[in-house]
């Protein structure tokens, strides 16, 4: 999958410009990326999404924590709908960001956390 870097979106309109331009530097890095290598089934309703995440221009090994969260008739789509849930913990000094003055107050462990439908076609 890919991820828009410009779409960050905090209560603050200065700080996201600010993330989008002195932390992640969009012009430059536009998209984050998450590339799938293999799947580790681990139980009936969940697996380890191995794969390389590239983001702010470097490539880093990253492992999905993900689980299945159940399939039924979506109320509001009229379709058929699973529903997944993935996890990880990155460090942000393997890629490369820039030293923040507020680095202090958000450390090195950036946790990423993913909600997922897949929705069936009509």
């Amino acid at each position: 999958f890919e991820l828009d870097i410009a779409s960050v979106d905090t209560p603050s309109a200065e700080l996201n410009k600010k993330l989008q331009a002195q932390f992640f530097v969009v012009t430059r890095f536009p998209t984050a990326k998450f590339e799938l290598r293999s799947i580790a089934k681990l139980s009936p309703t969940s697996a380890n999404l191995l794969g390389d995440l590239t983001l702010h221009g470097v490539t880093r090994p990253m492992t999905l924590r993900t689980t299945f969260n159940g399939g039924r008739q979506h109320p509001l789509a009229s379709a058929y709908t699973l529903g997944f849930s993935a996890t990880a913990i990155i460090k942000l000094s393997e890629f490369e960001f820039p030293e923040p003055t507020w680095k202090s107050f958000i450390g090195d462990d950036a946790s990423l956390s993913f909600e997922t439908e897949f929705v069936a076609e009509k």
